[in-house]
Protein backbone atom coordinates (compact mmCIF):
# COMPACT_ATOMS: atom_id res chain seq x y z
CA UNK A 1 0.00 0.00 0.00
CA UNK A 2 1.60 3.44 -0.87
CA UNK A 3 -1.61 5.73 -0.94
CA UNK A 4 -3.92 5.85 1.56
CA UNK A 5 -7.69 7.58 1.42
CA UNK A 6 -7.11 9.60 4.79
CA UNK A 7 -6.96 11.06 7.35
CA UNK A 8 -10.26 12.42 7.38
CA UNK A 9 -10.19 16.76 7.78
CA UNK A 10 -13.49 17.08 7.99
CA UNK A 11 -15.32 18.53 11.74
CA UNK A 12 -17.59 16.33 13.28
CA UNK A 13 -20.82 17.71 13.36
CA UNK A 14 -23.37 16.36 16.16
CA UNK A 15 -26.24 14.25 14.50
CA UNK A 16 -24.50 14.44 10.78
CA UNK A 17 -23.51 11.37 8.30
CA UNK A 18 -19.68 11.67 8.86
CA UNK A 19 -20.17 11.93 13.16
CA UNK A 20 -22.62 9.12 13.15
CA UNK A 21 -20.38 6.91 11.54
CA UNK A 22 -17.44 8.29 13.88
CA UNK A 23 -15.32 9.18 11.04
CA UNK A 24 -14.17 13.30 11.98
CA UNK A 25 -11.58 13.60 14.82
CA UNK A 26 -13.28 16.49 16.77
CA UNK A 27 -15.34 19.36 16.64
CA UNK A 28 -12.79 21.65 17.16
CA UNK A 29 -11.15 23.10 13.71
CA UNK A 30 -7.86 23.12 15.60
CA UNK A 31 -8.22 20.01 16.98
CA UNK A 32 -9.02 18.51 13.61
CA UNK A 33 -5.95 20.51 11.90
CA UNK A 34 -3.54 19.36 14.34
CA UNK A 35 -4.64 15.39 14.01
CA UNK A 36 -4.71 15.57 10.46
CA UNK A 37 -0.90 16.98 10.11
CA UNK A 38 -0.18 14.19 12.57
CA UNK A 39 -1.79 11.46 10.59
CA UNK A 40 -0.24 12.93 8.10
CA UNK A 41 3.18 12.88 8.87
CA UNK A 42 2.92 9.64 10.26
CA UNK A 43 1.62 7.56 6.93
CA UNK A 44 4.73 9.66 4.85
CA UNK A 45 7.10 8.17 7.26
CA UNK A 46 5.57 4.89 6.73
CA UNK A 47 6.31 5.61 3.01
CA UNK A 48 2.61 5.85 2.37
CA UNK A 49 1.03 8.87 0.63
CA UNK A 50 -1.98 10.70 2.87
CA UNK A 51 -5.13 12.35 0.85
CA UNK A 52 -6.61 14.59 3.27
CA UNK A 53 -10.44 14.82 2.43
CA UNK A 54 -13.04 16.07 1.95
CA UNK A 55 -12.57 19.36 0.92
CA UNK A 56 -14.37 21.89 1.60
CA UNK A 57 -15.80 19.80 4.78
CA UNK A 58 -17.64 16.94 4.37
CA UNK A 59 -19.00 17.92 8.03
CA UNK A 60 -22.21 18.87 7.99
CA UNK A 61 -23.08 16.75 4.52
CA UNK A 62 -25.89 14.09 4.38
CA UNK A 63 -24.75 10.74 2.98
CA UNK A 64 -23.23 11.86 -0.65
CA UNK A 65 -23.27 8.15 -2.09
CA UNK A 66 -26.98 8.39 -1.73
CA UNK A 67 -28.10 12.39 -1.83
CA UNK A 68 -26.49 15.84 -3.38
CA UNK A 69 -25.50 17.59 -0.24
CA UNK A 70 -24.94 21.02 0.32
CA UNK A 71 -23.10 22.37 3.41
CA UNK A 72 -23.32 26.00 4.59
CA UNK A 73 -21.58 28.98 2.35
CA UNK A 74 -18.13 29.50 1.96
CA UNK A 75 -17.78 32.18 4.65
CA UNK A 76 -19.02 29.94 7.04
CA UNK A 77 -16.61 26.94 6.15
CA UNK A 78 -13.80 29.45 5.77
CA UNK A 79 -14.18 29.93 9.99
CA UNK A 80 -14.25 26.31 10.33
CA UNK A 81 -14.39 23.54 7.76
CA UNK A 82 -11.75 25.09 6.14
CA UNK A 83 -9.53 25.45 8.90
CA UNK A 84 -7.79 21.70 8.87
CA UNK A 85 -7.31 21.93 5.26
CA UNK A 86 -5.07 25.16 5.43
CA UNK A 87 -3.35 23.56 8.56
CA UNK A 88 -2.47 20.50 6.26
CA UNK A 89 -1.78 22.80 3.26
CA UNK A 90 0.68 24.40 5.46
CA UNK A 91 2.04 21.42 6.67
CA UNK A 92 2.89 20.05 3.08
CA UNK A 93 -0.29 18.00 1.97
CA UNK A 94 0.47 16.76 -1.06
CA UNK A 95 -2.63 15.13 -2.17
CA UNK A 96 -6.13 16.79 -1.19
CA UNK A 97 -9.84 14.73 -2.04
CA UNK A 98 -12.69 17.05 -2.54
CA UNK A 99 -16.20 16.23 -1.78
CA UNK A 100 -19.50 16.25 -3.89
CA UNK A 101 -20.69 19.39 -1.63
CA UNK A 102 -22.69 22.41 -2.80
CA UNK A 103 -21.69 25.97 -1.06
CA UNK A 104 -23.11 29.21 -1.20
CA UNK A 105 -20.57 31.16 -3.19
CA UNK A 106 -18.71 28.21 -3.68
CA UNK A 107 -20.10 26.27 -6.18
CA UNK A 108 -23.10 26.73 -8.32
CA UNK A 109 -26.77 25.70 -7.51
CA UNK A 110 -26.79 22.55 -7.80
CA UNK A 111 -23.18 21.78 -8.72
CA UNK A 112 -21.08 20.08 -6.39
CA UNK A 113 -17.45 21.54 -5.67
CA UNK A 114 -15.90 18.32 -7.59
CA UNK A 115 -17.33 19.76 -11.07
CA UNK A 116 -17.01 23.85 -10.15
CA UNK A 117 -14.06 25.60 -11.71
CA UNK A 118 -14.64 28.36 -9.30
CA UNK A 119 -14.36 25.72 -6.15
CA UNK A 120 -11.33 24.11 -7.56
CA UNK A 121 -9.73 27.14 -8.74
CA UNK A 122 -9.88 28.06 -5.22
CA UNK A 123 -8.72 24.86 -3.72
CA UNK A 124 -5.74 25.15 -6.42
CA UNK A 125 -4.76 28.55 -4.96
CA UNK A 126 -5.07 27.12 -1.18
CA UNK A 127 -3.15 24.10 -1.74
CA UNK A 128 -0.34 24.75 -4.35
CA UNK A 129 0.65 24.22 -7.96
CA UNK A 130 1.45 20.95 -7.43
CA UNK A 131 -0.49 19.63 -4.72
CA UNK A 132 -2.76 16.77 -6.71
CA UNK A 133 -6.11 17.11 -6.37
CA UNK A 134 -8.39 13.81 -6.14
CA UNK A 135 -12.21 13.44 -6.18
CA UNK A 136 -14.30 11.65 -4.35
CA UNK A 137 -15.52 8.31 -6.39
CA UNK A 138 -18.08 10.06 -9.49
CA UNK A 139 -20.21 7.11 -9.40
CA UNK A 140 -22.08 8.88 -6.21
CA UNK A 141 -24.97 9.52 -6.40
CA UNK A 142 -24.16 13.33 -5.82
CA UNK A 143 -22.27 13.65 -8.22
CA UNK A 144 -23.91 11.72 -11.07
CA UNK A 145 -27.19 10.27 -10.90
CA UNK A 146 -28.41 12.93 -8.79
CA UNK A 147 -27.70 15.28 -11.50
CA UNK A 148 -28.83 13.22 -14.50
CA UNK A 149 -25.71 12.77 -15.43
CA UNK A 150 -23.51 9.26 -16.43
CA UNK A 151 -20.49 8.22 -14.88
CA UNK A 152 -18.24 9.57 -17.95
CA UNK A 153 -20.25 12.56 -17.94
CA UNK A 154 -19.29 13.14 -14.09
CA UNK A 155 -15.81 12.58 -14.97
CA UNK A 156 -15.58 15.00 -17.91
CA UNK A 157 -17.18 17.38 -15.91
CA UNK A 158 -14.52 16.92 -13.12
CA UNK A 159 -11.48 17.28 -15.10
CA UNK A 160 -12.71 19.59 -17.22
CA UNK A 161 -13.27 21.50 -13.73
CA UNK A 162 -9.64 21.70 -12.84
CA UNK A 163 -9.51 18.34 -10.80
CA UNK A 164 -6.07 15.78 -11.76
CA UNK A 165 -7.52 12.49 -11.07
CA UNK A 166 -11.01 11.72 -11.25
CA UNK A 167 -11.96 8.71 -8.90
CA UNK A 168 -14.96 6.56 -10.29
CA UNK A 169 -15.51 3.07 -8.96
CA UNK A 170 -17.21 1.38 -11.86
CA UNK A 171 -17.46 -1.89 -13.77
CA UNK A 172 -17.84 0.24 -16.78
CA UNK A 173 -14.10 1.70 -16.28
CA UNK A 174 -12.90 0.91 -20.09
CA UNK A 175 -15.95 3.06 -21.40
CA UNK A 176 -15.11 6.06 -19.21
CA UNK A 177 -11.39 6.06 -20.49
CA UNK A 178 -12.59 5.92 -24.24
CA UNK A 179 -15.14 9.11 -22.99
CA UNK A 180 -12.40 10.87 -21.74
CA UNK A 181 -10.52 9.92 -25.12
CA UNK A 182 -13.46 11.07 -26.97
CA UNK A 183 -13.33 14.76 -24.77
CA UNK A 184 -9.55 15.34 -25.47
CA UNK A 185 -9.91 14.53 -29.05
CA UNK A 186 -12.83 17.09 -29.86
CA UNK A 187 -11.50 19.40 -27.79
CA UNK A 188 -14.01 18.91 -25.02
CA UNK A 189 -11.27 18.47 -22.69
CA UNK A 190 -8.37 20.47 -22.49
CA UNK A 191 -5.25 18.60 -22.88
CA UNK A 192 -2.49 20.92 -21.80
CA UNK A 193 -4.32 20.65 -18.56
CA UNK A 194 -4.83 16.82 -18.36
CA UNK A 195 -1.25 16.47 -18.88
CA UNK A 196 -0.01 19.24 -16.52
CA UNK A 197 -2.34 17.06 -14.15
CA UNK A 198 -0.55 13.92 -15.61
CA UNK A 199 2.50 14.73 -14.49
CA UNK A 200 1.65 16.00 -10.93
CA UNK A 201 -0.14 12.68 -10.46
CA UNK A 202 3.50 11.19 -11.77
CA UNK A 203 5.65 13.26 -9.31
CA UNK A 204 3.79 12.26 -6.64
CA UNK A 205 3.33 8.60 -6.84
CA UNK A 206 7.43 8.49 -8.57
CA UNK A 207 8.15 9.40 -4.80
CA UNK A 208 8.02 6.10 -3.46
Amino acid sequence: VDMSLAPVADLRVPGSYIDDLGRGFSTSPGRVGRAVVAWSRGLESAGVIPVVKHWPGHGHAVDTHQFAARIPALSSLQAADLVPFRMAFNDGADAVMVGHLQSKGLTKQGQPATQSRQALSLLREQAGPDTVIVTDSLSMAAASSARGLSESQAVIASLRAGADWAMVCSTNTLGIVKAVGRAIRTGSLDRNELVASSQRIHELTSRN
